[in-house]
């Protein structure tokens, strides 16, 4: 009888030991599983682009770059802009408006962030009295972005706008 109670002795430590050996399968594929995949996570939240997650109406600073006279010029672009216009025959028309403006610093872009509703109001008060007649053409663009410029720099003073550049301008008929 001693020996069927060793039997089942052995058999019970057989069993406890493939159980563990599961248990240390299971620890190494499970635990560096997990380890790689928690490492790639962080890699992709730490690396990832931040503007991608902002909103697409942002503005942000594009360039900085030293300009010929040695200053430097930094380009802090502004979100676009949809206005509604006229043209000579009363018909209404939407002006799309994306442009840049030059700054002269790295903390004149940073001074100017909260003045950006200011300035979109400017260029859409003095765009909505506009028609389509008065911004079609080189020279009526030239006046536009120099009448742009002398407002959004009254608006925004003492931080001085040095230029706009026009990214994009386009008039289309409204569709009805």
């Amino acid at each position: 009888m001693s020996n069927i109670d060793d039997d089942s002795d052995n058999l019970d430590e057989a069993e406890s030991s493939a159980g563990s050996g599961k248990g240390k399968k299971l620890i190494f594929i499970v635990v560096p599983t997990i380890i790689i995949i928690a490492g790639i996570a962080s890699f992709f939240t730490i690396f990832s682009d931040s503007s991608s997650s902002s909103s697409s109406n942002d503005p942000t600073i594009v360039k900085s770059s030293v300009s010929s006279s040695g200053g430097v010029v930094v380009f802090y672009d502004l979100p676009e802009i949809t206005v509604q216009i006229k043209d000579s025959a009363g018909v209404m028309e939407d002006l799309k408006i994306k442009l840049n403006m030059e700054l002269t610093s790295n903390e004149d872009s940073k001074a100017i962030e909260p003045l950006i509703p200011r300035i979109i109001d400017v260029i859409i008060t003095h765009t909505v009295e506009l028609n389509s007649n008065e911004v079609s053409g080189i020279s009526n663009l030239y006046w536009l972005k120099e009448e742009l410029l002398h407002r959004i720099n009254l608006s925004v003073a003492p931080i001085r706008v040095s230029n706009l550049n026009f990214k994009t301008f386009e008039i289309s008929k409204r569709g009805n």
